[in-house]
């Protein structure tokens, strides 16, 4: 019998234990894509959950269904994904070079989630933070370390108040301590800032050939109009569902080839239950663990001798264990996804053990797609409603910053009246001040006649020393004044009326010099 006392103090002590470590890792520069719905996956494994996010995301983008079991037509159309993961962490090695294989534009980080201080900015997170303590295969103590890792996760939330999360685990978990931290975790998540919408599913209720219950949770900022509604089963016994996945279509061409399975005896319990399902049927849960994969459902079914105790007909001589490529299959990785198995150098079972942790730790993708899609819709028009209002306000500040300068227009206006008294003004200057493209024949008439100075370039002549001013008239092949008030000796003046007769005759200087 659970003693409720006992257990909230064990979570509090443990919880206080999480927010008080020490922080000393840095994040690596984090690159983001324009127009994307950046996603940030923590405990990302060999990255089942974010493959079918992307997956979903291409789907989005391209406004139909797709197939990505071959991998040159998935490549070639991911460019029409809008989700980007921008970064993803995990701390086992073998799970950073598969995910690092297969996701090329992400910053792939190998880290303890407990040591990284700030976590990166993005619209979606996603996590699957670990289950061993909660899990119906395990000891399932109220007290493991790793029951509490999610902690790390709500930092993140509060860091990078991402509009949208998704978090998986296993279905233990709404069961151990009578519940109470399976009520803890959803209050510390709704305290960062969410609305939570939490149910368990069956991953085979959506196409997986597999009977794999995993609780979902799905955060969404408070501030944002979004109800999550959890995707309706497609697969089933009832009218309108298509028919359960079985194994026969999953895996049946890949019964006769070679593979890595998990070769060794079988413990006794690993015997105290039937593993054996039939090519109809939908296999039993993928596990982390290779030793512990379900037998391959060729030859006949095993015997049970009692409620504990089954065995093999003909003591197992013709039975073995799901490959890696067969279990990939019933979790619905693609056949091109390898996995990554470490040093060559270890046993060939170590191998299989490394490859079936990811494969066993990950979301089914299909399933993962059908939880993440609408997600990614509404992800998806928020951006773009986003950037219209930013276009629009962008255009009011750019209308606005052409309407402001009212007092230089108005003067401008004063300067224009007064060219027909042959008083100089700048021709740049007026092409800036009213930021048009007219000839300056249109703009300033009454100067078609008259040799243009600019009085800037008599500035500068003067190295900024003196105010000068000046006035050319002259009439039609002659230069006959220059305006008063231009200090300058003998020579310099000269020069000006060369200057100046050189264009009396032209009827508009050039304009290009403008452009």
């Amino acid at each position: 019998m659970t003693n409720i006392n006992e257990v909230k103090a064990i979570l509090n002590k443990k919880i206080l234990e999480e927010k008080s470590g020490e922080r000393t890792i840095e994040l690596p520069p984090i690159f983001y894509k324009e127009n994307k719905v950046s996603m940030v996956s923590l405990f990302c494994g060999a990255g089942g959950l974010d493959l079918g996010a992307e997956w979903a995301g291409t789907e989005v983008g391209m406004n139909k269904r797709i197939n990505i079991a071959n991998k040159d037509y998935f490549e070639a159309i991911r460019k029409n994904n809008v989700v980007h993961t921008v970064y993803a962490t995990d701390k086992f090695t073998e799970a950073i070079a598969t995910y690092s294989e297969h996701f090329k534009e992400t910053v792939v980080h190998k880290a303890d989630i407990k040591k990284i201080k700030e976590f990166p900015k993005a619209d979606l997170y996603t996590f699957g933070f670990p289950c061993p303590g909660f899990s119906l295969a395990g000891p399932r103590l109220v007290d493991d370390d790793r029951n509490f890792e999610y902690i790390h996760c709500c930092r993140a939330l509060l860091q990078a108040q991402p509009k949208v999360f998704i978090a998986e685990n296993v279905k233990g978990l709404m069961t151990l301590g009578g519940g109470l931290p399976y009520a803890q975790i959803k209050e510390d998540f709704a305290a960062a800032g969410y609305n939570i919408y939490a149910k368990l599913l069956n991953s085979r209720d959506y196409g997986v050939p597999q009977i794999r219950e995993r609780v979902i949770m799905v955060g969404v900022r408070k501030d944002l109009d979004f109800i999550y509604e959890f995707p309706k089963p497609t697969h089933g016994e009832g009218n309108g569902l298509k028919p359960f996945t079985t194994l026969k279509r999953a895996i049946w061409d890949l019964k006769d080839k070679d593979g890595w399975y998990y070769k060794g005896t079988y413990s006794s319990k690993y015997m105290g239950r039937n593993r054996k399902k039939t090519w109809d049927q939908q296999s039993f849960t993928i596990q982390a663990d290779g030793r512990q994969a379900p037998v391959h459902p060729e030859g006949k079914p095993m015997i049970k001798i009692d409620s504990e105790h089954w065995e093999f007909p003909n003591e197992g001589r013709d039975d073995r264990r799901f490959t890696v490529d067969e279990a990939a299959r019933v979790q619905t990785f693609p056949d091109w996804f390898k996995f990554n198995y470490g040093k060559e150098s270890v046993s060939h079972n170590t191998k299989v053990n490394k490859m079936f942790k990811q494969i066993g730790n990950a979301v089914p993708v299909l399933m993962a797609k059908v939880i993440a899609k609408p997600i990614i819709e509404f992800l998806n028009e928020l951006r773009q409603t986003e950037q219209e209002n930013t276009l629009v306000s962008s255009n009011e500040v750019s209308e606005q910053e052409y309407e402001l300068p009212v007092s230089v227009i108005s003067s401008l206006e004063n300067e224009a009246i007064s060219i027909q008294s042959h008083e100089q003004v700048s021709v740049d200057e007026l092409l800036i001040a009213e930021n048009i493209e007219k000839p300056i024949m249109e703009e300033a008439a009454p100067v078609k006649n008259y040799a243009q100075l600019s009085i800037d370039e008599v500035l500068a002549y003067e190295n900024d020393k003196q105010d000068i001013t000046k006035e050319v008239s002259s009439t039609k092949n002659k230069m006959h004044n220059i305006i008063e008030d231009v200090h300058c000796d003998k020579n310099e003046m000269l020069n000006i009326i060369e200057e100046a007769t050189s264009v009396q005759n032209q009827k508009q200087l050039s304009f290009d010099i403008f452009m």
